[in-house]
């Protein structure tokens, strides 16, 4: 009787895994009594109800197929092989949830065997399919849901440690991870100038506003007097540097701007601000033509202007980058209550590696990133060999380390002298 798995390739960084059927596996099962429930498939045998299953999964009538297995199941609940090729069956017709319940059904059933291993492999495609079927609004949040992924890897490796498909998906979700957090490195500094330009243009508003200033004490002085003409002087003088600074951050801006762009990265705020800045410049333009023809009030009235379009170009800024600062949060809070358990757990087992372990982790870690940098979409044929053999090194390490927990031999404290 055959179990099928979902794919035989190496998990695409889009789209959806194939259909293949792979992995034969006998039915333990069919030699003990069978307590029949249902009359209407009375006739019918798990082993049967198995075969049309595979049949219809072969030809993608995954709602057939997902008929016969429950059948099956229903026949005999303890048939591992009707769970699984079940799982795959929910997964081919979309309910996901669905799959990721029978899968880590089987997962947990005693005697699973090599289906448990193969368990482990959907799950981790599973749990990379609903980052990359519907991305999630943040790149940490994309990061975070891959890193599920990357850990069920891991676990079918530890159970079938020649698993290159395991491997090879393992080593794909990692370099998406890094691609999700280097992206949200991107953001991050995005942010951070997004911040800074906002402060930036809170300081302009106010010279800005001092400058309208300049401008009524200029209009209180008496025309063509010593006073007027100096008074005048300084208010040109002081809107030409508060224009100048304008200009220089509205150049930061567009940098910023064309940053983002490149990252694939889209801000109304960017864009709401870099309009409010033209608007400015304008305004000053204006301010500084009535200054230059002795008009002091309309001057003051293009300066009053200029100001309130500075402070909506800062206030578009800040409140994105306040935005997306909750976010963040937001994701690191939701990371951490997740990984907590698998923190401590971790904890409990893991000790200092030994000096032979780090260098070998560091080689590992050296010829991977030597691997990102050549640019190739699938992992080399020595790449993969080196994460089985990294996960061979971990696997003995976590086995040694519970051995010596389970033995007492704990790590020692000092002597209290």
């Amino acid at each position: 009787m055959n179990a099928v798995r979902m794919t035989d390739h190496p998990m695409l960084e889009i789209g959806h895994p194939t259909s293949d059927v792979r992995h034969p596996a006998r039915c333990l099962m069919a030699c003990l009594a069978i307590v029949i429930t249902n009359p209407a498939i009375a006739a019918a045998s798990p082993r049967s109800l198995i075969r049309e299953g595979n049949e219809a999964y072969r030809a993608q009538k995954f709602e057939d197929a997902a008929r016969d297995y429950s059948q099956a199941q229903e026949l005999n609940p303890s048939m591992i092989e009707a769970i699984y090729n079940r799982a795959a069956a929910e997964y081919q017709r979309g309910n996901l949830d669905d799959a990721e319940r029978l899968f880590r059904q089987v997962d947990a059933a005693p005697g699973a065997g090599d289906l448990a291993a193969k368990a482990r492999h959907n799950l981790g495609r599973l749990a990379a399919d609903r980052v990359l079927r519907q991305p999630p609004q943040s790149p940490g949040a994309a990061a975070e849901g891959l890193r599920s992924a990357a850990d069920w890897f891991r676990g079918a490796l530890d159970l079938d440690p020649a698993d290159t498909d395991a491997a090879r998906n393992l080593e794909l979700t990692r370099r998406m991870i890094d691609r999700f957090q280097r992206q949200q490195q991107a953001q991050q500094q995005l942010q951070e100038q997004m911040q800074d330009l906002a402060e930036q243009l809170e300081a302009n508003e106010k010279q800005q506003r001092s400058s309208a200033d300049k401008s009524q004490s200029m209009a209180e002085q008496h025309p063509n007097s010593p006073e007027r003409t100096e008074a005048q002087q300084q208010a040109e003088q002081q809107q030409q540097q508060t224009s100048r600074n304008t200009q220089a951050l509205q150049d930061q801006l567009e940098k910023t701007a064309a940053d983002a762009e490149e990252q694939n990265l889209q801000s109304d705020a960017i864009n709401q601000a870099q309009e409010s800045l033209k608007q400015a410049r304008a305004e000053q333009q204006k301010a500084q033509e009535a200054l230059k023809n002795d008009k002091p009030e309309e001057a003051q009235a293009h300066q009053q202007a200029a100001a309130d379009q500075i402070r909506q170009a800062a206030e578009s800024l800040a409140r994105q980058s306040q935005d997306k600062g909750q976010d963040q949060q937001g994701n690191e809070q939701r990371k951490d209550e997740q990984g907590q358990e698998a923190d401590d757990r971790e904890q409990s087992q893991a000790e200092q590696p030994s000096q032979e372990q780090e260098a070998q982790s560091q080689q590992t870690e050296q010829a991977q990133a030597s691997d990102d940098q050549s640019g190739a979409d699938q992992p080399t044929d020595q790449a993969l060999q080196r994460i089985l053999d990294k996960e061979k090194r971990d696997r003995e390490r976590r086995a040694a380390l519970q051995r010596a927990a389970m033995m007492g031999r704990n790590r020692p404290v000092e002597k209290d002298w």
